[in-house]
């Protein structure tokens, strides 16, 4: 029998076992193993309950149009669970000059848009006329002032890459974070011809370069799909062994040093998990490889959860939360208002909101206390939402390794270190660091490189 071994547990490593085992049902030849560091399984997938509340401490949702991620939750038999948001969670709004202003999702709603001042305005509607690309990997920021004008790069796209990745727009790559965007320039040539062509095209119900689908979670929260898919899993997966170091044995396989001191044996290997974990196991095998993935950096994040009687908040909480540009002078990157997105995520007259500090512009914000993070995300409430009541839940969490950070460059970097892989044999890379952050990116290549690894096999 030959063994196959998946090198991380979250939702990534669990879709990819799953397409594995999906795909070799009627082989008796191949097994699959499934090897997590810690001690539970899913990543940065986390639901808590916490005094009624419930508690997403890393993503809150999907986008429903991604069919690889659908299927994962038909054949986990999750449909059932599915808990679409609601209809207000499609309004978002920007905190600009000290107030919540609605983000505009046309043409007209940019030209009556508080967030800029009129030449911004002005500047933008001159999008069509900007220059082309000159390099090959640009970085968010040059782009959006290249085709935008700097002041709407400070105030949207700063808020946006804020809020996805918690990362600095000047440093993180448009072609790694944002393909579409990249492609709708070399496709119209124009991001508003590009919203105009979508505006034409009846299935487009976004605006352009916005996200398509409905986000959508389950109704015990997040962790019930990483929760359904180890246990769908069995004892198929080993927790709290990481690996070590990965040698070949000479016999078209390779033994896989683990963190419990024993070997594993493998005829191919996945490495799921996070950058720094995939670097260690290679590093014996491939110095150069594992220097690349090394170089991989994280910002991270710290998540606090605050939970308030429904009439004590001053502002409708009537829409999906507000991300908050860096001109703002706040120290959280925005808010999520989760029991206006989701219902039963608060006890009845209760609300639940989430707010995100740290990232890549205050990395250090992850070593503060307990009491310093409610300091500052009570201090930055009240500044931006006017909440000055005290909260009757509060609930901390810190993402150490936080977000992988796609900066210029990544996706040349990631394509030597799959070169690399393999002239070593079926060792393949998947996850968040490096083809995509959300859920559905991690699940999305799940099928091909199932498919892939057992035609090598």
């Amino acid at each position: 029998m030959k063994q196959v071994v998946v090198v991380g547990g979250g939702i990534a490593g669990l879709s990819i076992a799953h397409a594995l085992i999906n795909r070799t049902v009627n082989a008796l030849d191949i097994d699959v193993l499934v090897l997590e560091q810690s001690n539970r399984l899913g990543g940065n997938i986390r639901t808590d309950r916490v005094n009624g509340y419930l508690c997403e401490r890393g993503p809150i949702g999907f986008l429903d149009s991604a069919p690889a991620t659908l299927s994962f939750v038909r054949e986990l038999d999750l449909e059932s669970e599915l808990l679409p948001a609601s209809e207000t969670a499609k309004r978002r709004y920007v905190l600009g000059s000290g107030k919540l202003r609605p983000v505009p999702s046309s043409l007209l709603g940019v030209m009556r848009t508080g967030l800029l001042s009129n030449s911004a305005k002005a500047r933008l509607l001159a999008e069509p006329l900007a220059r082309r690309r000159t390099v090959a990997d640009e970085s968010i920021y040059d782009f959006a002032r290249r085709r935008i004008g700097g002041e709407a790069a400070d105030v949207l796209v700063d808020a946006i890459v804020s809020g996805v990745f918690a990362g600095d727009a000047r440093q993180l790559s448009l072609a790694a974070c944002f393909p579409r965007m990249r492609e709708m320039e070399d496709k119209y040539r124009s991001l508003v011809r590009a919203m105009l062509a979508r505006r034409r095209d009846t299935s487009a119900s976004q605006s352009a370069g916005g996200p398509l689908g409905r986000l959508t979670s389950f109704s015990g929260g997040m962790s019930l799909l990483a929760d359904r898919a180890a246990a769908a899993l069995g004892d198929r997966v080993r927790v709290n062994t990481g690996v070590l170091g990965i040698r070949p044995t000479g016999n078209d396989g390779y033994c896989l040093r683990t963190t419990r001191g024993d070997d594993i044996p493998a005829h191919a290997v996945i490495l799921a998990g996070h950058p720094t974990d995939s670097a260690t196991a290679v590093h014996t095998l491939d110095p150069v490889a594992g220097q690349e993935l090394t170089a991989i950096r994280s910002a991270p994040v710290v998540a606090i959860s605050l939970g308030y009687t429904q009439y004590s908040i001053p502002v409708a909480l009537d829409g999906f939360g507000f991300l908050a540009p860096r001109r703002e002078k706040l120290r959280t990157l925005g808010a999520l208002w989760e029991s206006s997105i989701f219902p039963n995520r608060a006890p009845d007259g209760r609300v639940l909101m989430r707010l995100m500090i740290g990232g890549a512009h205050d990395p250090g914000a992850i070593e503060l206390g307990d009491s310093e993070i409610t300091g500052i995300a009570l201090g930055d409430l009240r500044q931006s939402m006017g909440l000055t009541a005290e909260p009757e839940m509060v609930s901390i969490f810190r993402h150490r390794r936080g977000i992988p950070q796609y900066e210029i460059g990544h996706l040349e970097r990631i394509s030597r270190v799959r070169a690399r892989l393999r002239a070593h044999g079926p060792i393949f890379l998947a996850g968040s660091g490096f083809d995509g952050v959300s859920v559905n990116d991690c699940i999305r290549t799940a099928d091909a490189i199932a498919a892939t690894v057992i035609a090598t096999l």
